[in-house]
């Protein structure tokens, strides 16, 4: 396990297989390697463990189904807010004038949306994730919190 987030009534972990190598100095992640997973367990209600569906679930479930326009990313970080829960995603580029930091990043939401905390443009619950909307010409997100 990488990474671990609790909610309200969730967590989410973020892992990699056993195979894969230990994170960096100082527990920091590198975007190339073994892809990792993040599975949920906890309240499903709202959809908040990205599932696809609002059921409790008592072990962890793998979020699997991811828009089409991050497949393939590595998963960076996970956070769990109190109905909600977001990732960060990246996907390493050669550095250029399209890609100057040399990386694209997205971040993804899923869960209770009424607030548009999930960043899509909607007040729906979402129960998979999806991808947030950021403003055109931000650079790469670090991290995220929820």
């Amino acid at each position: 396990v990488d990474l671990c987030a609790a909610g309200d009534a969730h967590s989410a972990v973020l892992t990699r297989p056993r195979s894969a190598p230990a994170p960096g100095p100082g527990g920091v992640l590198c975007v190339e390697g073994e892809p990792r997973s993040l599975c949920a367990f906890g309240r499903g209600a709202h959809g908040r463990l990205g599932s696809g569906s609002n059921r409790t679930c008592s072990l962890p479930v793998r979020v699997s189904q991811w828009p089409p326009s991050v497949k393939g990313w590595q998963l960076l970080a996970v956070s769990c807010g109190g109905a909600h829960t977001l990732a960060l995603a990246a996907q390493p580029h050669r550095k250029g004038l399209a890609h100057p930091w040399g990386l694209d990043t997205a971040v993804l939401a899923w869960g209770f949306g009424a607030n548009g905390q999930l960043g899509d443009g909607h007040s729906a619950d979402r129960f998979l994730p999806v991808r947030c909307r950021l403003p055109r010409g931000c650079g790469p997100v670090a991290e995220v919190r929820a």
